[in-house]
């Protein structure tokens, strides 16, 4: 059995905290190619912005599940994950989350709109699309 502050504690620490800065700095440049915000993937992972801020700060090491939920959502693999592997192009081209980013503008106004958007119940996005369409200029406006 191990003791506290044992050679192999210590070791096991040290691995643990290594393994928690590698996830987090693949987990931070595979978002930050994605053009993706930490609100943005956190709200497709279903978990609050803070918990995915924290891993990708290295301040928490995620669950193997949750490692693998958030892999699949970034559409990159383990390895890619965490610094092995160089590609950090989604497999199956600009689909899913990073798909939608690469068409979004850069705007935080428009990444938080759609945020919330995509939480609003059907009725208050048609209520919504009504007020925009009556924004538009004529010219935008397209026949319902």
């Amino acid at each position: 059995m191990k003791r506290p502050g044992s050679k192999a504690t210590r070791a096991g620490r040290k691995a643990t905290e290594e393994l928690r800065a590698r996830i987090a700095r693949g987990l931070r440049s595979t978002r930050k190619a994605r053009r993706l915000t930490q609100a943005d993937v956190a709200m497709e992972l279903g978990m609050a912005t803070e918990v995915y801020g924290r891993m990708e700060r290295g301040l928490v090491l995620p669950s193997l599940p949750t490692f693998l939920m958030v892999c699949a959502q970034l559409e990159v693999s383990v390895e890619q994950a965490i610094g092995e592997g160089a590609d950090l192009e989604p497999a199956s081209g600009k689909s899913g989350l990073s798909g939608l980013a690469a068409r979004l503008p850069d705007s935080k106004d428009m990444r938080a709109l759609l945020r919330l958007l995509l939480r609003a119940p059907p009725r208050q996005v048609r209520l919504l699309r009504i007020v925009a369409s009556g924004m538009a200029s004529p010219r935008e406006r397209r026949p319902r």
